[in-house]
């Protein structure tokens, strides 16, 4: 980078009194409503956050006596109240394989920006199965 003058550069975000931010959730479930696991809000409106790792997984340990939805969900809420989904782990074909798994990745990082929240939901609509959900987020939160 060429500069005309020092007084006018900024410091890369990863400079500007940043700390690494993480949210996991993982256990072995039964049927249940879509359920809150995990909540981050950035802090103020003086910091931002880049959420570089954001991923959710699931898989059927035991077999259903009545298939139904499974899932696991990441929502951003923005500071005005709109509410997005940004990732999901869902089941298309529903069977009651043992070892039916989803896989689900962000393919970029996503910045946040101060006062909103991202988190992370899992759903169980099957009944008699037992379901593995893990969900995981990385980031680092920083000065804007």
């Amino acid at each position: 980078m060429k500069l005309g003058s020092l007084a006018g550069a900024r410091a890369y975000y990863y400079d500007r009194n940043a700390t690494s931010v993480g949210n996991t959730y993982e256990a072995i479930v039964t049927a249940h409503a879509e359920t809150t696991r995990y909540t981050r809000t950035i802090s103020s409106s003086g910091k931002k956050a880049i959420i570089e790792c954001l991923q959710n997984y699931w898989d059927r340990r035991t077999a259903a006596t009545t298939v139904g939805q499974l899932g696991a969900w990441v929502y951003v809420t923005s500071t005005s109240g709109t509410t997005m989904r940004v990732l999901s782990a869902t089941n298309l074909v529903p069977d009651s394989a043992v070892g039916t798994f989803v896989y689900s990745q962000a393919p970029q990082p996503l910045t946040l920006y101060g006062g909103e929240t991202i988190y992370g939901t899992t759903y169980h609509g099957e009944v008699g199965s037992t379901v593995y959900f893990q969900l995981a987020l990385k980031g680092t939160e920083y000065d804007a």
